[in-house]
């Protein structure tokens, strides 16, 4: 999969478990990216080389109104094609 397909492969992917990616929750989506993580590699991002890596967020953030809190947590695929030419992109699953 290159890069650039990523969202497209992981859309089709969450639907063929049968999930829906606008309804997942932490505890379905986490596990599917990562399946998706291990099942999947970049094309011409190498794994040796740290060009396909996964971070992990979370904390606690204001809304936009600043009257509530919101607990975020994300899941990003970075993907670097080279160290020395760094263009990182990234797929996330963000659940707020």
């Amino acid at each position: 999969m290159k890069p650039k397909d990523s969202k497209q492969e992981l859309t089709k992917f969450v639907k063929k478990s049968g999930a829906r990616l606008p309804a997942l929750m932490p505890a379905e989506g986490l596990p599917l990216m990562l399946d998706f993580y291990q099942r999947f590699g970049a094309k011409g991002c190498p794994f040796d080389a740290d060009g396909d890596m996964l971070l992990y967020q979370w904390g606690v953030y204001d809304d936009s109104t600043g009257g509530h809190h919101c607990i975020l947590t994300s899941l990003a695929s970075l993907f670097s094609r080279s160290r020395r030419r760094r263009r990182d992109e990234s797929l996330s699953l963000t659940f707020s």
